[in-house]
Formats: C-alpha cells, structure tokens, sequence
C-alpha cells in the first residue's frame, strides 16, 4: 500500500500544537496525519486508496489542518492555478465530527491564505453530497455534473 511506505502510524500531533486552523510542512508528521485522514475519508469509503498520482506535486502546494485537543480532525490543499486563481483540493473532515463548523473554520482559513496570496477566485470539485455545504459558504456552481473518483462531482468557485 502507498499510505503505509510514507506513513506510520505512531506518528502524532506534536503537543504544542495549537487548536485551530494551522499550516503544515509537506515533509511533516502533521502532513503524514493528513494523508492518513484523507485516505480514510475519502478514498476508503470509495473503496479506493490513495496513489503517488494523488499526492504528485503536493510539495509545492499549502497544507491547512484543524486540530483539537492534540488531535488532527481535519485538513484541505490550496494548489495555484495561476495567479489569480487557487484550487482547493482534498478537503476532509473526520466524519464523526462533521456539522460542527471544523470544515467552515478550514474553507475561513482557506479564504485568508489565498487573499494573502493575491488570488481572486477559489476553485473546487465539490462531491455531490458537500454542494450544499459550500453553496453555503458562497462557492457558486460553473460546470454540469462529473464523474470523479467513480462519483458525480461539479465545479465550483467563489470570488474572494
């Protein structure tokens, strides 16, 4: 399995890390615990796992994690487009803490990075079951409905 070659599992968030929203190197244990989120919550429940094409270039690309109380809950990637433009990407929360403003908090974050960067758009893949979710956060739909990782997903973006 590609997890298991860059991840191990005792690998935990560091104690003084604090609550909240923070950035986290691409070569961390933070990062490592993301991947493993992010396969459990998006690629398991597919019946798929993540593959060295899912993670390509994501060391040029801005890691975002939520934590709470030393542990990792959440996480999303912001990879330029061009200079205008981020696309948001792998974005995830534990599932037995969904509803709880975790993922609001991540896509607030999102937002003040790609402002801070300069860019005027965020761009995104949205599953069809999180469009209302980001419809509510302001993201507009821009394109019909495709098939992704075997389930239908569109794009959207929002003007920031």
């Amino acid at each position: 399995m590609f997890l298991e070659a860059i991840w191990n599992p005792m690998n935990t968030v560091e104690p003084d890390t604090p609550d909240g929203v923070v950035q986290v190197r691409f070569d961390g244990a933070l990062y490592r615990e993301a991947l493993a989120l992010r396969e459990r919550h998006l690629r398991h429940e597919l019946g798929l796992e993540l593959t060295p094409d899912d993670v390509e270039g994501e060391e040029a690309q801005i890691h975002l994690v939520h934590v709470i109380h030393g542990k990792l809950v959440g996480c999303v990637i912001l990879k330029p487009v061009d200079d205008q433009t981020i696309r948001l990407r792998q974005m995830v929360v534990a599932s037995s803490l969904r509803g709880r403003g975790i993922g609001a908090m991540l896509i607030h974050a999102a937002e003040q990075e790609c402002r801070r960067l300069g860019a005027g758009k965020i761009v995104l893949h949205a599953r069809s079951e999180a469009m209302g979710f980001y419809s509510k956060l302001g993201f507009k739909p821009v394109s019909g409905i495709f098939m992704e990782v075997g389930i239908p997903h569109q794009t959207m973006e929002k003007l920031l």
